[in-house]
Protein backbone atom coordinates (compact mmCIF):
# COMPACT_ATOMS: atom_id res chain seq x y z
CA UNK A 1 0.00 0.00 0.00
CA UNK A 2 1.14 3.42 -1.01
CA UNK A 3 1.96 5.75 1.86
CA UNK A 4 -0.25 8.97 2.33
CA UNK A 5 3.02 11.32 1.35
CA UNK A 6 3.29 9.36 -1.96
CA UNK A 7 -0.04 9.85 -2.87
CA UNK A 8 -0.27 13.35 -2.25
CA UNK A 9 3.28 13.84 -4.00
CA UNK A 10 1.12 12.37 -7.40
CA UNK A 11 -1.57 14.45 -6.82
CA UNK A 12 0.64 17.58 -6.93
CA UNK A 13 2.56 16.01 -10.18
CA UNK A 14 -0.52 16.21 -12.02
CA UNK A 15 -1.10 19.02 -14.14
CA UNK A 16 -3.64 21.85 -13.62
CA UNK A 17 -5.70 20.12 -16.40
CA UNK A 18 -5.53 16.06 -14.87
CA UNK A 19 -6.07 17.54 -11.74
CA UNK A 20 -9.35 19.03 -13.17
CA UNK A 21 -10.70 16.28 -15.29
CA UNK A 22 -9.71 14.54 -11.38
CA UNK A 23 -12.09 16.41 -9.69
CA UNK A 24 -14.85 16.37 -12.03
CA UNK A 25 -14.75 12.82 -12.36
CA UNK A 26 -14.96 12.05 -8.94
CA UNK A 27 -17.71 14.33 -8.42
CA UNK A 28 -19.81 13.04 -11.03
CA UNK A 29 -19.50 9.92 -9.74
CA UNK A 30 -21.16 11.26 -6.59
CA UNK A 31 -24.05 12.71 -8.79
CA UNK A 32 -24.39 9.95 -11.08
CA UNK A 33 -24.94 7.82 -7.99
CA UNK A 34 -27.63 10.14 -6.57
CA UNK A 35 -29.27 10.86 -10.27
CA UNK A 36 -29.33 6.82 -10.20
CA UNK A 37 -31.75 6.76 -7.56
CA UNK A 38 -34.47 9.23 -8.47
CA UNK A 39 -34.79 9.14 -12.04
CA UNK A 40 -34.32 6.36 -15.01
CA UNK A 41 -30.97 5.50 -15.99
CA UNK A 42 -32.67 7.06 -19.90
CA UNK A 43 -32.55 10.63 -18.64
CA UNK A 44 -28.95 10.19 -17.69
CA UNK A 45 -27.47 9.15 -21.28
CA UNK A 46 -25.79 12.20 -23.08
CA UNK A 47 -28.37 13.86 -25.83
CA UNK A 48 -25.56 16.52 -27.24
CA UNK A 49 -22.54 16.07 -29.63
CA UNK A 50 -19.10 15.93 -27.60
CA UNK A 51 -17.72 19.49 -26.88
CA UNK A 52 -15.12 21.46 -29.09
CA UNK A 53 -11.70 21.48 -27.47
CA UNK A 54 -9.95 24.42 -27.33
CA UNK A 55 -6.91 22.44 -26.71
CA UNK A 56 -6.39 18.16 -27.86
CA UNK A 57 -7.64 16.20 -25.45
CA UNK A 58 -6.13 13.99 -22.88
CA UNK A 59 -4.85 10.40 -24.26
CA UNK A 60 -7.64 8.05 -23.95
CA UNK A 61 -5.32 5.70 -21.16
CA UNK A 62 -4.61 8.83 -19.31
CA UNK A 63 -8.23 9.77 -18.70
CA UNK A 64 -8.82 6.07 -17.72
CA UNK A 65 -6.41 6.36 -15.60
CA UNK A 66 -7.51 9.34 -13.48
CA UNK A 67 -11.19 7.79 -13.61
CA UNK A 68 -9.97 4.73 -12.21
CA UNK A 69 -7.93 7.12 -9.54
CA UNK A 70 -11.84 9.21 -8.37
CA UNK A 71 -13.39 5.60 -8.52
CA UNK A 72 -10.89 4.82 -5.73
CA UNK A 73 -11.02 7.30 -4.06
CA UNK A 74 -15.10 8.20 -4.27
CA UNK A 75 -17.32 7.55 -1.86
CA UNK A 76 -19.91 5.81 -3.38
CA UNK A 77 -19.55 2.26 -4.31
CA UNK A 78 -18.75 1.87 -8.18
CA UNK A 79 -20.56 0.00 -10.47
CA UNK A 80 -20.26 -0.63 -14.53
CA UNK A 81 -23.08 1.71 -15.23
CA UNK A 82 -21.75 4.44 -12.67
CA UNK A 83 -18.36 4.19 -14.43
CA UNK A 84 -19.89 4.32 -18.22
CA UNK A 85 -21.88 7.61 -17.10
CA UNK A 86 -19.13 9.15 -15.71
CA UNK A 87 -16.55 8.46 -18.45
CA UNK A 88 -19.14 8.79 -21.27
CA UNK A 89 -19.38 12.69 -19.67
CA UNK A 90 -15.58 13.42 -18.87
CA UNK A 91 -14.96 12.26 -22.78
CA UNK A 92 -17.41 14.33 -24.01
CA UNK A 93 -15.89 17.59 -21.71
CA UNK A 94 -12.80 16.84 -23.48
CA UNK A 95 -13.88 16.48 -27.17
CA UNK A 96 -14.15 12.75 -27.66
CA UNK A 97 -17.56 12.10 -29.03
CA UNK A 98 -18.49 8.31 -27.17
CA UNK A 99 -21.57 6.60 -26.57
CA UNK A 100 -23.01 4.44 -23.61
CA UNK A 101 -24.06 0.89 -24.37
CA UNK A 102 -26.03 -1.50 -22.13
CA UNK A 103 -26.19 -5.10 -23.08
CA UNK A 104 -26.29 -8.61 -21.35
CA UNK A 105 -24.57 -11.81 -21.76
CA UNK A 106 -25.49 -15.23 -21.07
CA UNK A 107 -23.28 -17.24 -18.87
CA UNK A 108 -23.09 -20.42 -16.76
CA UNK A 109 -25.35 -18.50 -13.83
CA UNK A 110 -28.01 -16.94 -16.30
CA UNK A 111 -27.93 -13.42 -17.55
CA UNK A 112 -25.44 -10.47 -16.57
CA UNK A 113 -25.75 -6.89 -17.56
CA UNK A 114 -23.18 -4.62 -18.03
CA UNK A 115 -22.74 -1.10 -19.41
CA UNK A 116 -20.05 0.08 -21.59
CA UNK A 117 -18.43 3.29 -22.92
CA UNK A 118 -17.46 2.92 -27.12
CA UNK A 119 -15.41 5.48 -29.03
CA UNK A 120 -15.78 4.88 -32.41
CA UNK A 121 -17.51 1.65 -32.50
CA UNK A 122 -14.65 0.29 -29.79
CA UNK A 123 -15.06 -0.67 -26.48
CA UNK A 124 -13.41 1.31 -24.49
CA UNK A 125 -11.54 -0.25 -20.93
CA UNK A 126 -13.37 -3.88 -21.37
CA UNK A 127 -15.33 -5.61 -18.84
CA UNK A 128 -13.85 -6.88 -15.67
CA UNK A 129 -15.18 -10.79 -16.24
CA UNK A 130 -13.87 -10.60 -20.03
CA UNK A 131 -17.07 -11.23 -21.09
CA UNK A 132 -18.93 -10.69 -24.66
CA UNK A 133 -21.95 -9.16 -24.20
CA UNK A 134 -25.07 -7.92 -26.73
CA UNK A 135 -25.94 -4.23 -26.76
CA UNK A 136 -29.62 -4.06 -25.85
CA UNK A 137 -29.27 -0.25 -25.60
CA UNK A 138 -26.63 2.53 -27.52
CA UNK A 139 -27.33 5.67 -26.19
CA UNK A 140 -27.05 7.71 -29.16
CA UNK A 141 -30.44 8.93 -29.87
CA UNK A 142 -33.23 10.78 -27.25
CA UNK A 143 -35.54 8.62 -25.94
CA UNK A 144 -39.27 8.88 -27.86
CA UNK A 145 -41.44 10.79 -25.32
CA UNK A 146 -44.21 8.66 -24.98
Amino acid sequence: MKSVAERIRRLVRLTPRERHLLLRAWWHLLLVNLALRLIPVTWLLPRTPAATPMTPPLPLARIGWLLEVARRHALVQSTCLKDALVLVRVLRAEGIDATVKIGVARGDRGLRAHAWVEHRGVPLFQSADGGTYTALLAATEPPVPQ
